[in-house]
């Protein structure tokens, strides 16, 4: 026997290749529909091979209706494809399959209701065996192998009754039972009950309270500090593990360095010649310790993020998201973080200063200037007041009036009537007594309503919430107005720094769930009715509305953007794949995008600023001749100022 050559074998191979294309690769699907339901094709997901040339995409009422796939290259057929009733559009049928050649066919389908991801259904689905009858759990549809070769013949039924599926919706927390309905219960100690937290995420309650941390006798609050600082220096893949391991390195380095110099620098001061050597040998021992130890935290964290990486994979197949803080990949359900935010109440619930929480609205006041000025009735809750304060005064804004003395007049005594109802003591003391119970220049305004002025995000707030910046500035306020941020109690300090913290990553939690709540009934029409050409209408109708706000288009074509680039690179990471060099381009544009933004927002931030401080001003100053006869260009915004604002505006709603 003598050896073929090298030619010889690649022409065999390739022969042999271009054979199994040349042999049929195919799955007919005969679906007998018993149920009362006319099926139309409504989407696929066909990972490899195609639609039969002719094939029908339609499965009626009663009737047997034949589905086929066929596939000419090497990987043979897969995917799947779903279904849905031509009336009412709440009754599906989905399969999914793939005939893989030199492999034995898998297949699984789905009646009435459709499974969570459909897609991933794909990679779980069970083999077939020929002759072997197979029920669905839901027992909605069974399915039997007649045939399995090149030609895969699949047989399936569909019962008669199918459920409806109905789109998941948030229960609202019942109402806390009275006092006074529990007698039995009100003399037996019962242990404090923590609050319930969805297990799809711990975002809003994540870390260690300031009082718990604080206590060097608690074992347990010093275990889940050490706990929570290893969770949140956790890298979450290799990719991350290798940036926060040179970080470290690189930063124990310059450390280690720093200390040599400052070792040096020192002992020359304090020996001269003699303290430089001194100096020298104590800042290379001192700078080697730093670097070895640097080092070796970074190689550990480089470690780390290796382990780390199937999780990481395993996560992002699952379309969980990492929580840094916890240092692990969690489920999103938007159902449950909605019902928790419900449960939580409004950002401004407990926050006696501003929200009224403290105050028990009455009919009965000594006077109702400030509530007519407002146009609502002295039993108003806090939220109507902030609606019809910003209602009012988007009508007479210094910007729309400019030179206008009687509206810029008009707008500040709205503020002023507003600083009053909007915080829990001054109302009720404008309640019991009125303008005589209320100290001048001692009440406060909401910075959110500031920043809504300013930007008119009010209109845009179901898309993109309160600005962080906004929130920001509220929770820097209230710590000052508190009194805590005291440069000689530094261990105060930081507590209520904490206490910030927390309480601001819980309300840019809940901004995050008010904004996908929204964008999910906004699309109800489309997703669940089909409803294309209304739901195209109504988001014209929408963009044109929000155009018309204050810098509302730079804030729509943010907007626009931000959901475009979205939704670019979840496609591309679903469709093409997650390491293909369509997402990487993608992603490469969503994040030159946002730091773009970014700098609009830093280089306009100076000018936006003193926009904030006149508007703040006006709203202080007291209504009377001095104000009067001050120069209407001084409330009036400049030309630049709205330039700026506007960018400011774009780069904080990114």
């Amino acid at each position: 026997h003598f050896p073929l050559p090298r030619s010889h074998l690649l022409s065999a191979a390739l022969s042999c290749f271009t054979a199994m294309d040349l042999i049929e690769n195919r799955i007919l699907v005969e679906v007998r529909n018993d149920s009362t339901h006319n099926f139309v094709f409504d989407g696929e997901f066909l990972r490899s091979g195609e639609w039969k040339a002719g094939s029908h995409k339609a499965i009626e009422a009663q009737a047997l209706s034949v589905l086929e796939f066929e596939s000419s290259n090497f990987k043979g057929v897969a995917g799947a494809v779903w279904f849905v009733d031509s009336e009412d559009h709440d009754v599906y049928f989905s399969m999914v399959f793939a005939h893989p050649r030199l492999q034995t066919p898998s297949f699984t389908c789905f009646a009435g209701l459709p499974p969570q991801d459909l897609k991933a259904e794909l990679d779980v689905a069970p083999n077939l065996v020929q002759g072997e009858q197979v029920t669905a759990p839901s027992n909605t549809c069974s399915w039997v192998a007649a045939v399995i070769g090149n030609l895969t013949v699949i047989k399936v039924t569909i019962c008669v009754d199918l459920p409806r599926y109905s789109p998941p919706k948030a229960v609202p927390p019942a109402p806390a039972a009275s006092s006074a309905e529990e007698p039995s219960t009100a003399s037996a100690p019962v242990a404090e009950e923590k609050p319930k937290v969805s297990d799809c995420t711990a975002l809003a309650t994540t870390g260690t309270t300031s009082t718990d941390v604080a206590n060097p006798e608690d074992e347990e609050a010093a275990k889940e500090a050490v706990n929570q600082f290893f969770n949140q220096t956790r890298p979450k893949d290799a990719l991350d593990g290798f940036f926060r391991g040179f970080k470290t390195v690189g930063g124990s380095v310059v450390a280690g360095v720093g200390s040599l110099v400052a070792s040096t620098v020192s002992g020359y001061q304090s020996e001269g010649g003699l303290g430089v050597v001194k100096g020298l040998g104590t800042g290379l021992v001192g700078g080697a310790a730093i670097a070895v130890t640097g080092t070796a935290c970074g190689v550990a964290q480089i470690g780390r993020g290796i382990a780390n990486t199937p999780e990481a994979l395993r996560g992002r197949r699952e379309q969980r998201v990492w929580d840094s803080e916890l240092g692990q990949w969690v489920d999103i359900d938007l159902v449950k973080l909605e019902e928790q935010v419900m449960e939580e109440g409004s950002d401004d619930e407990g926050e006696g200063n501003s929200s009224g929480s403290g105050h028990s609205p009455s009919d009965q006041v000594a006077e109702t200037e400030f509530y007519d000025l407002l146009k609502v009735k002295p039993s108003a809750s806090a939220a109507e007041i902030k609606k019809a304060y910003y209602k009012e005064a988007r009508q007479c804004h210094p910007d729309k009036n400019p030179g206008d003395a009687e509206a810029n007049a008009k707008f500040q005594k709205l503020a002023d009537a507003y600083q009053v109802l909007s915080d829990a003591e001054s109302r009720k003391k404008y309640d019991r007594d009125g303008k005589a119970g209320i100290q001048e220049g001692n009440v406060k305004m909401d910075p959110s309503v500031f920043f809504s002025l300013l930007f008119g995000s009010e209109r845009f707030e179901p898309w993109i919430g309160e600005l962080h910046l906004a929130m920001q500035t509220d929770q820097f306020a209230k710590a000052m107005e508190k009194g805590c941020l005291d440069e000689q109690n530094p261990e105060e300090t930081m507590a209520v720094g904490d206490d910030a913290a927390r309480s601001l990553k819980r309300r840019q939690l809940h901004r995050e769930v008010h904004c996908a709540v929204h964008l999910r009934e906004f699309m109800n029409d489309f997703v669940y009715r089909r409803e294309l050409a209304g739901f195209e209408q109504k988001s014209r109708l929408e963009a044109a509305d929000l155009a018309t706000c204050q810098f509302g288009t730079e804030l729509l074509a943010c907007l626009g953007e931000m959901y475009q680039l979205r939704s670019e690179i979840y496609l591309a990471d679903e469709l093409i794949g997650r390491f293909s060099l369509t997402k990487q381009v993608a992603s490469i544009k969503h994040s030159s995008q946002t730091m773009r933004h970014k700098m609009n927002l830093v280089q306009n931030a100076a000018s936006s600023l003193l926009r904030v401080k006149r508007v703040h001003d006006a709203a202080k100053a007291a209504v009377g001749p001095a104000v009067e006869a001050q120069p209407s260009a001084e409330a009036a915004p400049a030309a630049e100022g709205d330039a700026a604002a506007a960018g400011a505006a774009a780069g904080a709603a990114a």
